[in-house]
């Protein structure tokens, strides 16, 4: 049971219920990781599609941004069930810098990790000396011969626990030519990949196979994966641990809105963009061992596509790694060079706090009408089925609040809004025991 105040109200929508706004549309996407974490996931926000691909299809994967890149980056992503990881890839820089010479399996080197933050730079270049803008990391660039030259040698651990040496001998002329072999140096095999068979922006790698993975999606905006990133371990100190978390693709910018700014209606030409890989990243969820995995309050994200077009993603749900899914909110706020608002008018964008809220919790919705006119507010339960309804009355242009004082069983909701002359805006919301 509950009951509305004047001009207050508050929100739920049905899952992948698309909402027209305007010019804008709102839907709701879900992708996952698949049970166990044991995929990865390949958005693309034009399409509201995903593509899967098993963790293990690929090892490492080469940048191909342009004529000047060279990044080499490792495949993180490892299963995880019920706390217990599968085996991950692990990836060393090695104690010589001789690829001949023999390396002991028990002293494979210091182990490297991607730091998330450009496909340019991975973990094969973080040895680098960041002074030094020739030096890639595994090798350096030549002036004479236009040519980028290994000079490091890697240590893999596959995930079947093999060890392989690795070295990237060169980049030149846009093709990359690497070799790999056993510590021991035998059954040493070579590769070429040429930048302009990439995948999209990468071209990814199969040792096993001992050559490029070609079935990989190419237009992709975000990564939902597992990777490795620095956490405080609770005593000052930062381990690298394994997340469940969404990466930027090449050329997508990230901005993060927080608390009022997640409320308001998101201004997309002004916003703080970042284009680190990990700026949506994993702590759009937290993990409470007495509620599982719960929605932080008042969070959303812009991402900016290389083209200029701007989606908002605002999460709703995770369900862990019993399915790996993740429901986030997704609307087109069209693109950054053409947005144009008439004077004096705003897009009436829906915004709920908190989500998810618990039984009996006060709800409150913000929203902007571009003109005056009579509102109605319906509240929907998860089937459907109409819970309550209830006249706002006349609205003048501008912020509107209004809330839900009291709403007394679990589960999802949405809150739709009908103003005169058709335009609805409608929010789904979640309601915990």
């Amino acid at each position: 049971m509950f009951y509305l105040t004047s001009r207050r109200f508050f929100l739920l929508s049905l899952l992948l219920l698309g909402i027209s706004l305007g010019a804008h549309s709102q839907e709701y996407i879900q992708f996952s990781t698949g049970a166990g974490y044991g995929h990865q996931s390949f958005i693309n926000l034009d399409e509201a599609t995903e593509t899967l691909r098993p963790n293990g299809t690929w090892d490492i994967a080469l940048s191909a941004l342009g004529g000047q890149d060279g990044g080499l980056h490792l495949n993180e992503s490892t299963a995880s069930i019920t706390g217990a990881p599968a085996p991950e890839l692990e990836f060393y820089l090695a104690p010589v810098t001789d690829f001949s010479a023999p390396i002991d399996p028990t002293m494979p080197g210091t182990r490297l990790f991607n730091d998330e933050k450009s496909w340019a730079w991975g973990a094969g270049n973080s040895p680098r000396d960041t002074t030094n803008g020739l030096d890639y990391g595994w090798g350096v660039y030549n002036f004479s011969n236009h040519q980028i030259v290994g000079n490091r040698v890697f240590v893999i651990k596959l995930r079947s626990g093999i060890f392989r040496k690795l070295q990237l001998v060169s980049l030149a002329g846009g093709t990359y030519t690497l070799r790999h072999a056993l510590l021991d140096g035998t059954d040493e095999q070579t590769a070429s990949l040429a930048k302009a068979a990439a995948t999209g922006t990468l071209l990814y790698f199969s040792l096993a196979s001992n050559a490029q993975v070609t079935d990989m999606p190419s237009q992709w905006q975000l990564l939902f994966c597992r990777y490795n990133t620095p956490i405080d371990d609770g005593m000052g100190n930062l381990l690298n641990y394994g997340v469940t978390g969404i990466l930027a693709g090449a050329g997508v910018e990230v901005a993060v809105l927080r608390g009022a700014q997640a409320l308001a209606s998101p201004n997309i030409q002004t916003a703080a963009y970042q284009s680190r890989l990990d700026a949506l990243g994993h702590d759009w969820k937290l993990f409470s061992f007495s509620a599982g995995w719960l929605i932080p309050d008042s969070l959303t994200y812009l991402v900016k596509t290389p083209q200029g077009r701007v989606y908002q993603l605002t999460p709703i749900d995770f369900e862990g790694s019993s399915t790996g899914a993740a429901t986030f909110e997704l609307s087109d706020l069209g693109s950054i060079t053409s947005v144009a608002v008439e004077p004096g008018h705003t897009e009436p964008l829906l915004r709920i706090f908190p989500n998810p809220a618990r039984i009996y919790q006060p709800l409150s919705a913000t929203f902007e009408v571009p003109y005056a006119t009579r509102a109605q507010a319906f509240l929907y339960d998860a089937l459907g089925r109409l819970v309550a309804q209830q006249s706002l009355g006349y609205l003048q242009a501008g912020s509107q609040t209004i809330s839900l004082n009291q709403v007394g069983s679990p589960g999802y909701y949405t809150l739709q809004l009908q103003l005169e002359g058709g335009r609805q805006l409608s929010r789904r919301f979640i309601i915990t025991p």
